[in-house]
């Protein structure tokens, strides 16, 4: 069953006090992903081939992979693959990066928010170097999760 929830979050620290409606829903299916999204990565760990592959052939006993996709007025703008409380990772995966083509403090600070509810939010293999990895300590940090 997919989940949804929406989430209000600034679009920009600094602009007008107006706030976006981000909504979150979780996705079960890679091929109901919007191919928009994957326009934000050029990396393999970061497209529809790795988590089929994934799905059918690396994918725990038990585990339920989903996908949260972030929206803004109803366009994607990100994407947070997602083994429950986890980052839809495995032992041969190298690297993991949401995909986010939005505001990267918008969609960080929703996802944080969205993942309030849980003890632990483990997102592994991020690299120190991505550019998006400071919007999304921040998002969690305003969210009460870091």
């Amino acid at each position: 069953m997919d989940r949804q929830c929406v989430v209000r979050a600034p679009l920009s620290r600094v602009s007008q006090p107006a706030r976006a409606v981000l909504s979150i829903e979780s996705v079960r299916t890679v091929d109901s992903l919007p191919d928009a999204l994957f326009a934000a990565s050029d990396s393999l760990f970061s497209t529809k081939a790795w988590w089929r592959t994934v799905m059918a052939d690396a994918t725990p006993p038990g585990a339920a992979p989903v996908f949260m996709v972030c929206r803004t007025a109803g366009a994607p703008a990100g994407l947070f693959p997602m083994f429950g409380a986890n980052s839809f990772t495995t032992p041969y995966t190298c690297l993991y990066t949401p995909l986010i083509l939005g505001d990267a403090a918008a969609v960080c600070e929703a996802f944080a928010r969205h993942c309030r509810g849980r003890a632990v939010t483990r997102l592994d293999a991020l690299p120190a170097e991505w550019p998006h990895l400071p919007a999304l300590i921040a998002g969690a940090r305003t969210a009460g999760r870091a």
